[in-house]
């Protein structure tokens, strides 16, 4: 469970991902898991401790990248699911210079969602998205209910799948991909802007771009979404009050 909530201002400084570890870079996957207070500074080394700026409680956490040197073009292959974005008020900053960076599934990796956020007034901004979906083809987020757990204990249930997923996180607990919530409640006004949704590269196929399984407020603007399998913007359960617009689809 997380701990007690503190503000940070995290610098990642890799494009790589791996299991967390103390060494000489901070991970997006850790940066995450630092912001969400299931990770302690004590867990971190010295490099890393100094990527991260403590912020005075009533300020919100900051996730960015700045890197040694310059790439072209900056993606992090992911190696397994990221931690949810569990912490109120988090923003979320893709921007390399004036470029974007890419997340998507290490090859041969199956992973059905790039973010999932599970609290209230997170920002995502400035990344782009490829690659995530599930190679279940029973999957269909408007049929789930908790009665196929129980009924058919023989048949695992589908999972959510989308660039961005916006829940509560209650379904991804019952299906034991998360073992905590952060808040019972739809998480309210979160923002997706400047982000690119789907990838020409038929080898990174995405399912949708922005699943609003359960929210309210949900700001989706000035994004790009294409080359998707199936819509841009899905709402499931329960998506009020959602403000989509200036998108490119």
């Amino acid at each position: 469970h997380p701990q007690a909530i503190q503000a940070f201002d995290l610098t990642v400084n890799t494009l790589q991902d791996a299991p967390s570890a103390p060494d000489e870079v901070l991970t997006l996957r850790e940066a995450i898991e630092v912001a969400n207070g299931t990770r302690s500074l004590d867990d971190l080394s010295a490099a890393e401790r100094s990527q991260v700026q403590i912020l005075a409680s009533h300020q919100p956490s900051h996730i960015h990248w700045a890197l040694a040197h310059p790439v072209n073009n900056p993606v992090v292959e992911l190696t397994s699911p990221l931690p949810p974005l569990a912490q109120q008020h988090l923003s979320l900053d893709g921007a390399v210079g004036n470029r974007l960076v890419l997340l998507t599934p290490a090859a041969q990796t199956s992973i059905p969602r790039g973010l999932t956020i599970v609290a209230d007034g997170v920002t995502v901004k400035n990344l782009r998205f490829a690659g995530f979906t599930t190679h279940n083809p029973q999957f269909n987020a408007g049929e789930y209910s908790t009665a196929d757990i129980h009924d058919r204990p023989q048949t695992r249930p589908s999972t959510l799948t989308g660039d961005i997923v916006i829940t509560t996180g209650q379904i991804l607990k019952d299906l034991h991909e998360l073992s905590w919530m952060t808040q019972a409640t739809p998480p309210q006004g979160v923002e997706i802007t400047a982000n690119h949704f789907g990838d020409q590269n038929p080898d990174r196929p995405s399912a949708f771009g922005v699943v609003i399984f359960e929210g309210a407020g949900t700001q989706i603007h000035d994004n790009t979404f294409q080359f998707l399998q199936g819509s841009a913007i899905l709402t499931g359960k329960e998506a009020t009050d959602s403000h989509i617009s200036r998108n490119q689809i």
